[in-house]
């Protein structure tokens, strides 16, 4: 792992090593918003904007190094991956998140995005949840599953497993093969569905593979 690329107030941190420089994923920490992005391909970030070379004397190195290492990123994946976190369908609303949702054992992300916009959401008219379809990558690739994130001004907030995952929803859709099968909830509407179902979701969302 090393920082390969210098914007600002931004460090691109490469994960994996390919045959084509800047192959591979990346992670972004970001200073001034204090916090870690991705993972990313890293061509794309390459491609958005102006990078130069770090510099061995920047005091910033060793720091942006760790900061990536203890983001956990690296572990959970991003949207479409093998640890994805899909898990909460139908889960109960009232439950605990800590050992993930124990009906499909795969991960939080319903229950984890409710409870951001529960918190969040009475507060900040521009807040959606969204439950959508995804496709797989890595161990299970191609296969399509359900998945739910939240939306704001252009930007997707990731809270499964743990995570605090914020991508542009270009890139973020671009990653999880999102097409047109998302329902997407204001705070009123998810207060209905919540009552109603008394679950996390899905409550409209059905997938090809039915996960």
């Amino acid at each position: 792992m090393e920082v390969i690329a210098v914007s600002g107030d931004q460090y691109l941190v490469q994960v994996s090593q390919g045959d084509i420089p800047f192959d591979g994923k990346s992670l972004l920490v970001d200073f001034e918003r204090n916090t870690v992005f991705g993972p990313l391909p890293t061509q794309s970030v390459i491609n958005q904007g102006y990078w130069r070379k770090p510099s061995k004397d920047d005091p910033r190195l060793q720091e942006t190094l760790t900061r990536a290492d203890n983001s956990g990123l690296l572990v959970q994946g991003g949207p479409g991956s093998g640890n994805f976190g899909h898990g909460g369908r139908k889960g109960e609303v009232g439950g605990s998140s800590k050992e993930g949702d124990k009906s499909t054992g795969t991960g939080d992300c319903y229950e984890a995005a409710g409870r951001y916009m529960m918190d969040h959401g009475a507060g900040d008219k521009g807040l959606v949840l969204v439950h959508g379809e995804v496709t797989g990558q890595g161990p299970i690739e191609g296969l399509k599953f359900g998945h739910s994130w939240l939306e704001k001004d252009g930007m997707v907030i990731d809270k499964s497993n743990g995570r605090d995952l914020h991508l542009s929803v270009e890139l973020y859709y671009r990653l999880g093969k999102i097409g047109d099968n998302v329902h997407k909830y204001d705070y009123k509407q998810f207060v209905e569905k919540v009552i109603k179902a008394k679950t996390w979701g899905p409550w409209d969302l059905k997938t090809e593979s039915g996960l």
